[in-house]
């Protein structure tokens, strides 16, 4: 099933008093996806990273981290986050994860896949990701349900009844979540500031009370059995920014990890 079109999923699940505070928090994201011919590349997944000349291949007591995606951020569109408009992130997952930030500047090639990786059937097939812009919205779980009724009513029900229909909706797809940017979808944790310093939607929903503890989403991946990757039992992996960090363009301060359900 293709993406379902989440502002027809809001007219059609979201009771209308509610729709258009629904609408405030959606947050464009860029959903990477297989490529196929003539679609322009904007990274990979599985393969060999491009790494400076010198730079090792991640890894810890000589295990090494297996390669999960690399991203020209050069080819992406223009999102919220303001990612920097040139350079590489490559991602790395072992249990935890690596976010390896190489900005502009920064000569890097072809890495070699470590033999010990090969070995252990833990080197996946490359596989040519392109992308589109989307609309993202949380969960209800993670919406701040309560603030839309300015606090008349801390459990509504019916709203949160519709809420839940809504989610299921929408998750209705069978395409891989792989992503920049935007609400993560989040099987477990609870990372997600969401909301960005400064917008429309912290006023909404974060004027009466303090934002949100943790981070923004700067990538997640999917479990993928394009070319093998997975996360444990049908699991994802994230990479969440501090906005400070985000701010100062530096993508290698990440935080990286895996859920699984």
């Amino acid at each position: 099933m293709s993406e379902p079109d989440l502002y027809t999923l809001i007219r059609e699940h979201i009771p209308e008093r509610y729709q258009d505070d629904y609408r405030l928090a959606v947050r464009y994201a860029i959903r990477l996806q297989h490529a196929k011919d003539g679609d322009e590349i904007v990274g990979w997944l599985g393969g060999a990273p491009v790494l400076p000349e010198g730079f090792d291949w991640p890894r810890t007591e000589g295990h090494y981290y297996e390669h999960v995606a690399t991203i020209d951020l050069g080819k992406l569109p223009a999102i919220d986050l303001n990612l920097p408009d040139a350079g590489t992130i490559s991602l790395f997952h072992d249990g935890g994860g690596i976010v390896c930030w190489f900005p502009a500047g920064v000569a890097t090639t072809e890495a070699d896949v470590p033999s010990r990786l090969v070995d252990q059937r833990r080197a996946y097939p490359r596989i040519p990701l392109t992308c589109r812009i989307i609309p993202t919205l949380p969960t209800c779980y993670e919406m701040p349900l309560p603030a839309l009724d300015d606090w008349e009513d801390e459990f509504d029900e019916l709203l949160f009844e519709a809420a839940e229909k809504f989610d299921a909706a929408r998750s209705a797809v069978t395409e891989p979540w792989h992503q920049i940017g935007g609400w993560s979808y989040q099987i477990q944790g609870e990372n997600d500031r969401g909301v960005l310093p400064g917008s429309a939607a912290e006023q909404r929903f974060y004027s009466h009370r303090d934002l949100p503890e943790g981070q923004l989403l700067l990538a997640q991946i999917d479990h993928d059995g394009g070319n093998g990757i997975g996360f444990g039992d049908m699991g994802m992996f994230y990479c969440f920014i501090a906005p400070a960090d985000l701010a100062a363009g530096n993508l290698g301060a990440a935080v990286a990890y895996s859920e699984s359900h």
